[in-house]
């Protein structure tokens, strides 16, 4: 493992929170509000060096708040989703065939889960929580398309080259 890159940002303000909030119409779990408060997102990514070459093998990554932006193109679940108790939003965008997006939801209380977005707009579940994504991140090391070979879907050419 060569090239070793953590950057993390400091934790935002809550004010920012607050804004963030209000901008987008939404109330964030307590847990992504810490999270937020702890640390605004991180990339941690390395490289494996082979006969004097580097390749690029694993990238964890969280956006920012500021990157957490709601996602606007069509998308379809297997499970009913209520578009009017629902918001989903970028968490990371960093996978070749979709993106992980944080699913925020208000009934009685607020709560979020972690799905995977596919390119085609289809919503997968990955995690019940941030902490579980989190745990789950670090299982997989962030290889490329990770989530993909969680949820036992079709990785791109590059990940079972990779295995």
């Amino acid at each position: 493992m060569v090239d070793l890159k953590f950057n993390e940002n400091n934790g935002c303000e809550t004010l920012a929170l607050l804004h963030w909030e209000q901008l987008h119409s939404v109330q964030l779990p307590q847990e992504i509000k810490r999270f937020y408060l702890a640390t605004n997102g991180f990339q941690l990514t390395w490289k494996f060096r082979l006969a004097d070459n580097s390749y690029p093998i694993g990238n964890m990554h969280i956006n920012s708040l500021t990157q957490l932006c709601p996602v606007t193109e069509p998308w379809n679940s297997d499970q009913p989703v209520d578009l009017e108790t629902n918001k989903l939003f970028t968490l990371d965008s960093n996978f070749s065939q979709g993106s992980t997006v944080l699913l925020v939801t208000r009934v009685e209380s607020v709560s979020c889960s972690v799905h995977y977005l596919s390119g085609k707009g289809h919503l997968f579940k990955l995690a019940d929580n941030l902490q579980i994504y989190l745990r789950l991140m670090m299982i997989y090391l962030g290889l490329p398309d990770w989530p993909l070979l969680h949820l036992k879907i079709e990785p791109s050419y590059w990940v079972k080259v990779s295995r």
